[in-house]
């Protein structure tokens, strides 16, 4: 789905995507996954949980996750095999059935014991349109327009359409924060020496989304609030939301203080004997103030 308004408030960049990078410790995809055309649903089995067999894979979260998302289907619903093809490659949403129905014997068969899990296409449909309606009226927002009444239904908003944009904007926060929230987005410390994962054989701090659905969640805040990603400052060691393309290792506030150490230092070696006399009256200002 391309939407023009995206490009004018920075959604997409120059090759329309929605590159958001994600400092998360990975997704597990499972060991088998299938369609059942019947009853138009995935179909997938977990040895007890995920990560636990030996043919689950540990994928990284796609960059452009949240973009290959809202495009299936183009302008339409999404098909089965746009479904598939995702979720085989990135997982199901994790919207799923614990309960396994009689009907599912023949998956069952060729798999050991375990948890068979099911999730309807529908439920990908939904959130494919409710997360692109989400965007769309967030580039309203930003752009000074109201959105259209559509837009909000596709949400799942029941209600009556916000009346002004202070109403829009905290409606929009709402539903975002309740799928941040549903989806249990938040830190997660990981140290496993036996991991096969290089991070996890160290102690380990990182944001956690815990399903394509988290992830998909987290990106799409990340977009709205004009966050392009995530950095760890080299000096403080704070998380920090990085706000341009540009590269930096630093926070706002070490940075800032990085660039008047740098300006200082410059400036003692231009003007050596201004520096020292300054440099020597601070010294004395700061004694004077401890005592």
């Amino acid at each position: 789905m391309v939407e023009p308004n995206w490009w004018e408030v920075g959604f997409r960049d120059q090759e329309n995507r929605l590159d958001r990078p994600f400092p998360g410790y990975g997704l597990w995809v499972p060991a088998k996954i299938e369609f059942d055309k019947k009853r138009e649903r995935l179909l997938w089995w977990w040895q007890g949980s995920p990560g636990l067999s030996e043919h689950d894979r540990l994928v990284d979260v796609p960059d452009d996750l949240l973009g290959r998302f809202v495009d299936l289907g183009g302008d339409g619903e999404p098909t089965a095999e746009e479904v598939l093809a995702l979720a085989a490659a990135v997982g199901p949403l994790d919207i799923w059935d614990a309960a396994p129905a009689e009907e599912w014997k023949a998956f069952r068969a060729k798999l050991p014991r375990g948890c068979f899990c099911g999730e309807p296409i529908s439920t990908w449909g939904y959130f494919v349109q409710a997360m692109h309606s989400a965007l769309q009226i967030a580039a309203c927002l930003k752009l000074g327009t109201m959105p259209k009444a559509n837009e909000w239904r596709s949400l799942g908003v029941r209600i009556k359409p916000p009346a002004s944009s202070g109403e829009a904007m905290s409606l929009l926060t709402d539903v975002i924060n309740q799928w941040l929230r549903m989806t249990g987005v938040g830190p997660a410390f990981v140290w496993d020496p036996t991991a096969e994962v290089k991070p996890a054989k160290t102690p380990t701090l990182y944001m956690d989304a815990g399903s394509v659905l988290g992830f998909l969640a987290l990106q799409l805040a990340q977009v709205v609030a004009g966050i392009k990603g995530w950095g760890s400052c080299i000096t403080c060691g704070r998380l920090f939301a990085v706000l341009s393309r540009r590269r930096t290792d630093r926070c706002a506030k070490c940075a800032k203080l990085e660039r008047w150490r740098r300006a200082s230092a410059r400036y003692s070696k231009t003007h050596p004997v201004e520096h020292s006399r300054k440099a020597k009256a601070h010294a004395k200002a700061s004694r004077k103030s401890r005592r």
